[in-house]
């Protein structure tokens, strides 16, 4: 084997994080910056790739697809680690003959409604890549997909499409620990904006927990408090029931304690709205219940 393996992106992320590369430089790998420019490596250390001169997080190929990790001589034990770290769609886009045509013929097998998608064909093919994992993906790339499936050109069918993958991923990631905040802020959000108003009511009935059962950075914990809060009145335009008012100011005086968002000032303005036309309802009544007998006046 002599041709040369140049990796960037996620597969170059994918191989320093496999278990099996090897913490030293035994293959011989060279880091190209965004210039060109070849440094040498010294090893592998701790997520980190070790220079002469500094150290590099594995991560930042995530964040800069132009950097490249290049293996001029590789050998077979390497390609057998780099296959290792192919998802299953990695290998069918090396034998399809036509990139785009590989890709919208798996997402047509996935059940993925094509017509409606306006994701580009990059964004397709992570997509495919991580739904295709057998694992559960990382708190990264699940992030990167629910920022694809909460844009406000997709579809809702669309959307109603990644809930089941969400709602699988919360279910695995939870199954031995404590609920995860997250999961959870992208479960709801998705639930909320796909009309399935109880399942958000249940995926954050974690608000009412204590930090002890959910542990939770206050940041993301106002996030979930002001989505269960617009789902609140989201159900009381549908039912007018009262105490959903009073349950929903509860819930959002939550949120606004911990971070006075934009979001959370929107759904206060909307709270305030419903209370004032309950307020004018209930005037109304009391009038009424005073002069109903007004003919006995005269």
């Amino acid at each position: 084997m002599s041709d040369e393996i140049s990796l960037s992106g996620e597969k170059a992320f994918r191989l320093l994080e496999a278990q099996s590369f090897p913490s030293d430089n035994k293959f011989g790998a060279v880091f190209y910056d965004k210039e060109g420019t070849g440094i040498t490596i010294i090893g592998f250390k701790g997520g980190y790739i070790l220079t002469g001169q500094k150290k590099y997080s594995n991560t930042v190929f995530l964040k800069n697809t132009e950097l490249e990790l290049v293996f001029p001589t590789p050998n077979q034990e390497l390609q057998d680690i780099v296959d290792s770290t192919k998802s299953n769609f990695d290998i069918l886009l090396e034998a399809a003959e036509n990139r785009k045509e590989a890709v919208y013929n798996k997402l047509a097998t996935m059940g993925y409604p094509l017509d409606l998608c306006k994701a580009s064909l990059e964004e397709k093919e992570f997509i495919i890549g991580v739904l295709t994992r057998k694992s559960s993906p990382s708190k990264y790339d699940r992030t990167k997909i629910f920022d694809v499936a909460k844009d406000p050109q997709v579809d809702l069918k669309i959307m109603r499409w990644y809930v089941s993958f969400f709602s699988k991923w919360l279910q695995d990631i939870e199954w031995k620990n404590f609920p995860e905040p997250e999961g959870r802020m992208h479960l709801a959000y998705l639930y909320r904006h796909t009309a399935d108003y109880l399942r958000v009511l249940k995926v954050t009935n974690v608000t009412e927990f204590g930090q002890q059962r959910f542990p939770c950075a206050s940041g993301m914990l106002a996030v979930l408090c002001t989505i269960r809060a617009a789902t609140l009145l989201d159900v009381y335009e549908l039912h007018w029931d009262p105490e959903l008012l009073k349950v929903a100011r509860k819930t959002i005086g939550k949120a606004w304690a911990m971070t006075k968002s934009e979001h959370a000032s929107l759904v206060y303005k909307r709270l305030e709205k419903f209370e004032r036309e309950l307020e004018s309802q209930e005037y109304v009544k009391k009038v009424n219940e005073a002069y109903k007998d007004w003919a006995s006046y005269i």
